[in-house]
C-alpha cells in the first residue's frame, strides 16, 4: 500500500511539474520552463519511475512469495491426499478382516454344523456366544432346532421301546391262547372220540 502511495504521489506531483513546464513555455518563458524542467519535473519523473521499479519489484517479490506457498500447498494438499487414500485402504482392510472373522468365519461353522444335522448327527454343539446381531439370532435358532430335535428324538425312543415292550406282551398273549387253543383242540377230540366209543357201544347194545 504504501509502494501503490508513493507511486500515485510521484506521479501527481511528476504531472504538475510537467504542466508547469508546458505553462511555462506557453508563456514564452523558455528559460524558465528549462529551469522547472532540470530542477524539478526530470527529477519527479525519475523519482515516479523508481517507485513504479519497485513496485514492479515488489510484485515479482510477491508473486514468487504467492507461487511459493502455492506450490507448499500444492504439496501438503497432495500429501493429505495421499495420507487420506492409504487410511481409506487400511479402513477398508480392517472392515473386510472384521467382517470376516465376526460374520464369515461363524456362518462357516453353522454351515458345517447343519451339514452335520443333515446328516443324522445331533451331538454338535453350537457356539455360545451371545451375539445381539443376525449371525447371533440365525445361531440361536439353530441352537433350539438341535434342542427339539433331541427331544423329538428322545421322544421317539421312548415310544419305540414302549411299542417293543407292548408287542412283547402281545406275542406271550397271542402264544398262551395258542397253546389254550391247542390244549381245547386235544380236549375236544378226547371228546369226540368218546362220543364215537358211546355211540359204537350203544349200536352194539
Amino acid at each position: 500500500a504504501a509502494l501503490i502511495k508513493s507511486v500515485r504521489t510521484s506521479a501527481n506531483i511528476s504531472r504538475l511539474e510537467q504542466d508547469s513546464v508546458i505553462h511555462l513555455v506557453g508563456t514564452g518563458d523558455v528559460k524558465g520552463a528549462t529551469h522547472t524542467m532540470m530542477t524539478w519535473a526530470y527529477p519527479s519523473v525519475l523519482k515516479w519511475i523508481s517507485a513504479l521499479d519497485d513496485q514492479i519489484k515488489y510484485e515479482d517479490e510477491r508473486t514468487l512469495t504467492r507461487y511459493a506457498e502455492a506450490e507448499a500447498l500444492y504439496i501438503r494438499t497432495r500429501t493429505f491426499i495421499i495420507g487420506l487414500g492409504a487410511a481409506a485402504v487400511l479402513f477398508s482392510l480392517l472392515i473386510a478382516i472384521l467382517l470376516t472373522v465376526g460374520i464369515a468365519n461363524p456362518l462357516t461353522k453353522i454351515t458345517r454344523i447343519a451339514e452335520a444335522i443333515g446328516d443324522g448327527d445331533l451331538t454338535v454343539s453350537l457356539p455360545d456366544d451371545r451375539r445381539l446381531d443376525e449371525v447371533g439370532k440365525l445361531t440361536e435358532a439353530f441352537r433350539r432346532m438341535v434342542a427339539t430335535l433331541r427331544d423329538s428324538t428322545a421322544d421317539m425312543s421312548s415310544t419305540v421301546g414302549l411299542l417293543g415292550s407292548s408287542a412283547s406282551e402281545i406275542l406271550a398273549s397271542t402264544s398262551q391262547v395258542v397253546a389254550s387253543t391247542a390244549d381245547a383242540a386235544v380236549s375236544i377230540s378226547e371228546t369226540t372220540t368218546t362220543v364215537e366209543e358211546v355211540r359204537q357201544a350203544a349200536q352194539l347194545s
